[in-house]
């Protein structure tokens, strides 16, 4: 990581380089474990439930559920996330999980369109 991300870093004991370990892929449960409350997370993809993170979706969505943290994120999608079902960004609308949602496109984001 590039030491200006390490220094704006909220929760520098969970840094993999910290943790004792030099990769830079994790499991999604381990990543979403580094999000703290407030913080602005960006999901990529390519909408209609293709080349989704939706490993990432979930498991910060059964995180929240199981902790109630992270809590008031920003979330920023730049292309329409999902099916038009639950998948994409739908699994993320639950109240209180963020503060604000920024997205490109929302034609099949029904739960987080609608709620």
């Amino acid at each position: 990581m590039r030491k200006g991300i390490l220094e704006k870093f909220q929760r520098e004991d969970l840094i993999p380089e910290r943790l004792g370990t030099t990769t830079a892929l994790m499991e999604a449960r381990a990543a979403v474990e580094l999000i703290p409350d407030g913080a602005m997370v960006a999901i990529c993809g390519a909408g209609g439930g293709m080349t989704e993170a939706t490993s990432l979706i979930e498991a910060l969505s059964a995180r929240y559920v199981a902790s109630g943290s992270p809590s008031k994120l920003t979330l920023v999608h730049t292309s329409e996330l999902g099916d038009g079902g639950d998948r994409g960004i739908s699994p993320l609308a639950l109240s209180g999980l963020s503060s604000r949602v920024i997205g490109g496109n929302w034609g099949v984001a029904q739960a987080s369109r609608d709620g």
